[in-house]
């Protein structure tokens, strides 16, 4: 009892002696529009702001924007919530609105998240539709029990008919066996059909091994989208069926497609797993990390997509959003992958229907199988 009495009389000392140094909130950002809208960007534990037009006297205003007169100067500082925290912020660095003409070859600004430029006046909102299909199962044609994929197909091309979003269509695996119609084939029927809604690339799936590895080639070349798997190894090397990513460029974004295959080699035929490795675990999460660091630092990638043939086991509503632990993940995805890493995951195999939450707000998708979910996220 004595000692945690002195720790606390010195603690309350220290306190009393040293007080705590407040820390500045941050300078904010100013830019002006064509049009003299001065914009500035929000600054976090702020009540309201100050701006000096000229030399005239300080104005408050809780809002980021003021309209200027040609060749009037504005300065902006953050005023402090008075938290205890923060003491208000500097002046920004002034700015004269010099021109009413629009600028040419725009480099954009949203400080206010209008979604229009604050200096030219154009959309810098882009709307992007992605889609996945999972576990399809070759399931073509109308049964009396099972809706083929003419459906599938109107809703999809009616999708593309709106100009006001732009789509891009996955899937996460098992797209060619469990149906007459496509079996016969090995899969080929599938794939034209793939080819003809515009698929931007399949994560393999188990059963896309089920006739052996050598008719995935003469599938990939008849394919008019990549085949994805980034921890498929083949006779010792990385498979030439299948590549780690791809890109795919909307409205002049560049969005990064990473594939993969989960655990599942055990459940490929003995007569054709022979020469196939999968490679999982913390390997798999490397190989992602790299990938996405390579797609976002060398080929300028704004937003990735994971597409996984594996999946939470169990079916929760897919028309809301479920938070589930990183436990809960534990042992078909690693959750690192989504701290900076991952944006978005379509995932499969498990055959459930989910839309599902991870510890850093990434969202994981899946939707059941043999075509009875779609899987859609809108993204801004």
């Amino acid at each position: 009892v004595c000692v945690l009495w002195a720790l606390i009389v010195c603690t309350s000392l220290s306190g009393c002696l040293n007080p705590e140094k407040k820390e500045k909130l941050p300078a904010t950002e100013v830019v002006i529009g064509y049009d003299g809208t001065a914009t500035w960007s929000e600054i976090e534990n702020t009540l309201y702001y100050v701006y000096v037009i000229d030399d005239n006297a300080e104005k408050m205003t809780v809002g980021r924007t003021v309209r200027l007169e040609l060749n009037q100067s504005i300065k902006v500082k953050a005023v402090s919530n008075d938290s205890g925290l923060y003491l208000d912020s500097d002046y920004s660095e002034v700015r004269k609105y010099t021109s009413s003409e629009k600028p040419v070859n725009c480099t954009h600004a949203d400080n206010d998240s209008n979604g229009k430029c604050d200096l030219c006046g154009e959309s810098v909102k882009i709307e992007l539709t992605f889609m996945s299909i999972n576990d399809l199962h070759g399931k073509f044609m109308d049964t009396p029990s099972q809706s083929g994929v003419d459906e599938l197909t109107t809703y999809l091309k009616n999708l593309y008919a709106d100009d006001a979003r732009e789509e891009v269509l996955l899937s996460a695996g098992d797209m060619w066996q469990g149906s007459v119609e496509s079996s016969t084939n090995k899969g080929r029927l599938m794939t034209r059909w793939m080819n003809e809604v515009g698929f931007e690339g399949m994560a393999l799936g188990n059963h896309e091994f089920d006739w052996g590895a050598d008719v995935l080639k003469p599938n990939s070349e008849q394919a008019e989208f990549p085949f994805l798997a980034i921890n498929v190894k083949y006779n010792g090397k990385p498979a030439d069926f299948c590549q780690a990513s791809t890109v795919v460029e909307r409205a002049g974004i560049k969005i990064g497609v990473i594939g993969a295959i989960g655990d599942c080699l055990g459940s490929v035929s003995g007569e054709f797993s022979g020469g196939l490795e999968f490679i999982t675990g913390s390997a798999l999460t490397r190989l992602v990390k790299d990938e996405a660091e390579r797609l976002r630092n060398k080929e300028d990638c704004k937003f990735i997509v994971y597409t996984i043939h594996d999946g939470y086991g169990e079916s929760l509503s897919p028309t809301s959003v479920t938070a589930l632990s990183k436990s809960e993940f534990s042992n078909y995805y690693d959750t690192s992958l989504s701290d900076g890493y991952i944006d978005l995951v379509f995932e499969g195999h498990t055959h459930q229907s989910y839309v599902v939450k991870d510890d850093y707000g990434v969202i994981h998708m899946q939707g059941g199988g043999e075509n009875r979910y779609l899987s859609r996220a809108d993204v801004s």
